[in-house]
């Protein structure tokens, strides 16, 4: 830098700040609690860790230009006192937004299942990933001190933390919505007709849903219908039985909305405001004579494209549960999907969607 020259030079220092910007975007995006382990194997968590580390170096980078352009303008005297001033502001504004941005790798809140949760950035994930990555943790650590940030936990920490939390799990709130199919004696004669199957929708929050099942499918049979269903009630569905599809099976999808505004929509179409969309699926597939394949999905779709249910039934590939977590008016939610069977013969599509508290830890 020679006298005369001002330090906003748009193909060196704007450009730094905006590669900076982006980097912080990669590493700040959420992520789902994962604990496998190679959890650095999944692309977004790797694109993650590499986010991070390339900011510390980016970081590191430009400050050293910074502070060597701030040594040439004390160097040219006082008639670039203004100069100097501005570099200090970009130092201090630089220093402030990366101890925004990473503090939170050394936060011991950061190590608990609220924290593990996807609309909370998925920290615990994040902190995690890096922990295990040694050459990277240190050079993050170089960089973190120079910013007067406590050290990021011993990795013994993490992973003690990670593994408690990868066992608590939110109790689903079925108390009191159980399927009757009447006694003992009923049941078991039922059983000489094959297995029952049922779509189970669940409402424990303090907002009524819409239900509408059967916009795609095959042999929707009773399982395409539109039910309103009110705060901590349930609504469950007689699919068919064995014997009324046998070789065939079923498949159904649609989508809920929860009216988070307390006012259900007599329109078909979720509104635009003050309601969460989630489309479901699910499916039986009958192998005679005994073999059967149950699958399910769930998906959220508020702020993602809507399609009535097509996109989740044509991605519904498994049997596994899923879960959905989110954060609005004040209240955690969750909205899960998983298969159950009762009384041994009665097999339920469970969807249940409740409220829940983060901070009470769940075995």
């Amino acid at each position: 830098m020679q006298p005369g020259e001002k330090l906003d030079n748009d193909n060196l220092w704007n450009d730094y700040v905006q590669f900076l910007g982006e980097l912080a975007n990669r590493f700040e995006s959420p992520l789902p609690f994962k604990y496998e382990d190679s959890v650095a194997e999944d692309p977004d968590v790797a694109d993650c860790v590499t986010a991070l580390v390339t900011y510390y170096e980016a970081y590191g980078c430009f400050m050293a230009l910074l502070l060597a352009a701030k040594g040439k303008y004390v160097q040219f005297g006082s008639e670039y006192k203004e100069n100097e001033k501005v570099v200090n502001r970009k130092i201090s504004c630089q220093r402030r937004d990366a101890k925004g941005k990473l503090s939170f790798l050394s936060d011991v809140r950061c190590l608990t299942f609220l924290r593990s949760l996807p609309y909370q950035g998925g920290k615990l994930t994040k902190i995690l990933a890096l922990s295990r990555n040694l050459r990277g943790k240190s050079l993050v650590e170089t960089v973190r001190g120079s910013l007067a940030l406590t050290p990021i936990q011993s990795l013994d920490t993490v992973e003690s933390a990670a593994r408690k939390v990868s066992r608590q799990l939110v109790k689903v709130k079925v108390e009191g919505h159980q399927i009757h199919t009447g006694n003992w004696l009923r049941r078991h004669v039922l059983t000489a007709f094959g297995p029952s199957f049922y779509a189970h929708f669940i409402n424990e929050t303090n907002f009524p849903m819409k239900i509408v099942s059967g916009r795609f499918g095959q042999n929707k049979g009773n399982l395409e219908f539109v039910q309103v269903v009110q705060p901590h009630a349930s609504h469950p569905q007689r699919a068919v039985s064995f014997t009324d599809f046998l070789g065939t099976g079923f498949s159904t999808g649609g989508y809920i909305t929860l009216y988070l505004n307390g006012i259900v929509s007599p329109d078909m179409a979720p509104p635009a405001d003050d309601v969460r969309v989630m489309e479901f699926a699910l499916s039986l597939r009958l192998l005679p004579p005994i073999f059967n394949r149950k699958i399910i999905n769930i998906e959220d779709k508020t702020s993602n494209e809507f399609t009535g249910g097509k996109d989740t039934y044509k991605k519904m590939n498994s049997s596994e549960t899923k879960t959905l977590y989110w954060f609005d008016k004040g209240t955690h939610f969750m909205a899960r999907g998983e298969i159950v069977t009762q009384y041994f013969i009665i097999n339920i599509w469970r969807f249940i969607i409740q409220e829940f508290d983060p901070l009470t830890e769940e075995d």
